[in-house]
Order: C-alpha cells, then sequence, then structure tokens
C-alpha cells in the first residue's frame, strides 16, 4: 500500500511539475506581451494572502534579493500599490500591506491573465473542468496551509 501511494504522489508531482511550468511561463509571457510587471504581481498576490508582511519575507517568498525588494516595493509604493509602516514590536522592521489601489490593479491584472488561461482551457471537456475545479481547491486549501506555516506574518 505504501508503494502505491508513492507512486500515486511521483505520477501526481511528475504532472503538476509540467502543469505548472506550462502555466507559469504562459502567464509570465502574456504579463510581458501586455506590459504587466511579474514579481510585482507575485507580491501584490502574495500581500493580498497573507495580508502585512516584512520586506524580508516577500523577499523570501519571491526568491530574490533584499535590495531589489526594495527597489520592487519603493515602485509599488509610488504607484500606489503598496504601504510600508513600521512593525509595532521592532521599528527597524517595515511591514508591506497592499492598498485598494493594488488591490484593483490585481483584479484588472489578473482579469487579462485568466483570459489567456481560459483560452488554453476551452478545449478541456466541461465534466472535466469540473472535476479539476474541485480536486484543486483541496490542492488550493493544503498549500495555503504550507504556505501560511513556512512564512507566518511578521
Amino acid at each position: 500500500m505504501v508503494n502505491q501511494t508513492n507512486s500515486k504522489q511521483q505520477d501526481a508531482a511528475q504532472h503538476l511539475m509540467f502543469i505548472s511550468g506550462y502555466v507559469h511561463r504562459l502567464l509570465r509571457n502574456e504579463a510581458q506581451r501586455l506590459n504587466l510587471r511579474w514579481t510585482a504581481l507575485m507580491v501584490l498576490k502574495d500581500l493580498q494572502l497573507l495580508g502585512a508582511v516584512s520586506q524580508r519575507t516577500l523577499a523570501d517568498i519571491e526568491q530574490v534579493t533584499a535590495p531589489t525588494m526594495s527597489v520592487l516595493i519603493r515602485q509599488m509604493e509610488s504607484r500606489g500599490w503598496v504601504r510600508r509602516e513600521c512593525h509595532d514590536a521592532d521599528a527597524r522592521v517595515s511591514l508591506v500591506s497592499i492598498t485598494p489601489e493594488g488591490r484593483e490593479e490585481l483584479k484588472r491584472s489578473g482579469q487579462l491573465l485568466r483570459q489567456k488561461l481560459e483560452e488554453e482551457l476551452s478545449a478541456v471537456p466541461a465534466p472535466i473542468l469540473k472535476n479539476l475545479q474541485e480536486n484543486l481547491g483541496v490542492l488550493t486549501t493544503v498549500i495555503m496551509g504550507n504556505i501560511q506555516s513556512k512564512f507566518p506574518a511578521v
């Protein structure tokens, strides 16, 4: 039974690696075509999901250097998408949070990118899409739990 479970996990992992890589490249290329800054969108999504977090946490999540994240946050702040505040417990820590303008940009950009993904899914039969939606919901819940345990606020 353990080998069968491992085999199913390996098969699922293999499919997810292919699909996630494909979707990532597809959407990143579409963002570039639409002149949307990919990393800024990822940071906005991180902030929407996690709430206010430190710049260091954002740099860790996005796997960029602290100076790179500082530049990006400064650019996003100038556009009104994020705001920085000092952490109550440690004034040296800057917490970043998404603004209403940032949420609106994330929504607008998300709609454009979702259209591209919907085009890709148009050939998938409705019953398969329904099953996919249900299973991805479970997977999303598990992944969100993992993210929140790895990156608790501040």
